[in-house]
């Protein structure tokens, strides 16, 4: 994926940060050396510390929780150091921090996981163009999904576990393309093809009842970069609504739990909050300097974070806009955030080749 920016590591400095807010107070401070956030502001309750540091061989590209909170799937892969290049899924027990499984099948890296409702199956999409599901009790591949002629960056299982989602894109000579296909669980037949995108599709989102697709992307449009969401009728495969505001390529996308907010992130440094049923925009949430990767909502929804080219996870309040916290130790760009079910986790997967499980705790 590019958006028109250099990749950049900062490495591991120690320094520390204030927040203020635009009537100047004094909201927080993090500590770049500890990994953690410290809230300063009387009203805030709580903050978040560093749980866990799970390391891969590769920067990591995706992670997802189970739905009972108990397992972590994170994919990553590139050029390990010992040559290879395959790609790999680890399946992390989150209570005790332990590597319970590496699922190798993919032959390039991983970049995204998705887990189905019950939790009895796991989707994993990749460079190699492939996606394919595994049953997480036997931790064996059930069925390799193949069919596009791109790199797949994004994928998501339906609410109903019986349709999956894979987004991709590429280049045919000197023009770039993208798609969406829409795969039967139980057979691997194709369903859909979904095309409209100008460019590159990057993520997808299912809406809570299933019947709306999110998908975002972009492309190089008159020597610019252009993003563009679009929402879909799955009962008929047509484009309901096409999102216009993000200036750059939209990389990530989710709907929230309730269904009533879209949110996307975007190599224009923000993260857009829409309406999905009028397609109106509701606020655009500010913070990072550079690229954004990933967005994820909290379970209660009154909480969004994004992850970036800045190497930090920000929070922000879904209702106010307001800035609520700089998550920062990743040594590498952030791609990849996920929520616990609980709301008190928080897992982030980087390019410096470790999944950051960030813990929720009251303030002392």
């Amino acid at each position: 994926m590019t958006c028109g920016a250099s990749q950049r590591n900062f490495g591991l400095k120690r320094r520390a940060v204030v927040w203020f807010s635009a009537a100047g107070l004094l909201l927080c401070a993090f500590c770049k050396l500890h990994g953690y956030v410290q809230p300063l502001d009387s009203g805030v309750a709580i903050t978040w510390q560093v749980q866990a540091t799970l390391k891969h061989k590769g920067s990591v590209y995706g992670v997802a929780f189970a739905r009972d909170g108990k397992m972590l799937a994170a994919g990553s892969g590139d050029q390990f150091t010992d040559g290879d290049k395959a790609g790999e899924v680890k399946l992390w027990d989150v209570s005790s921090q332990h590597e319970e499984a590496v699922l190798l099948g993919h032959s390039e890296a991983v970049s995204s996981v998705a887990f189905s409702r019950d939790g009895k199956m796991l989707l994993t999409g990749s460079f190699d163009k492939t996606a394919r599901l595994w049953n997480v009790a036997t931790r064996q591949e059930v069925r390799t999904l193949r069919g596009h002629v791109g790199e797949i960056d994004g994928v998501a299982f339906a609410p109903n576990g019986e349709t999956v989602a894979s987004a991709s894109g590429g280049l045919l000579g000197n023009t770039e393309f993208g798609e969406v296909r829409l795969w039967n669980v139980a057979t691997g037949e194709e369903r859909q093809i979904l095309r409209g995108h100008r460019g590159w599709v990057h993520s997808v989102s299912f809406s809570p009842d299933g019947k709306t697709l999110a998908t975002g992307g972009g492309a190089l449009v008159n020597g610019a970069f252009v993003g563009d969401a679009k929402l879909w009728d799955l009962a008929t495969g047509q484009e309901r609504i096409s999102l216009v505001g993000h200036m750059d390529q939209v990389t990530s996308l989710e709907f929230s739990h309730d269904g009533t907010t879209l949110a996307t992130g975007s190599c224009d440094h923000t993260v857009k909050l829409w309406d999905p049923v009028t397609g109106h925009e509701k606020a655009t949430l500010r913070g990072f300097s550079e690229r954004i990767g990933c967005v994820a909502f909290a379970p209660d929804d009154r909480t969004v974070a994004a992850g970036g080219a800045d190497d930090t996870v920000k929070l922000w309040d879904v209702a106010t806009g307001q800035l609520l916290f700089v998550l920062q130790g990743h040594s590498g760009e952030v791609n990849s955030v996920a929520f616990a079910p609980s709301g008190t986790m928080l897992a982030s997967g980087s390019d410096d080749g470790t999944v950051r499980l960030w813990k929720q705790v009251k303030r002392e």
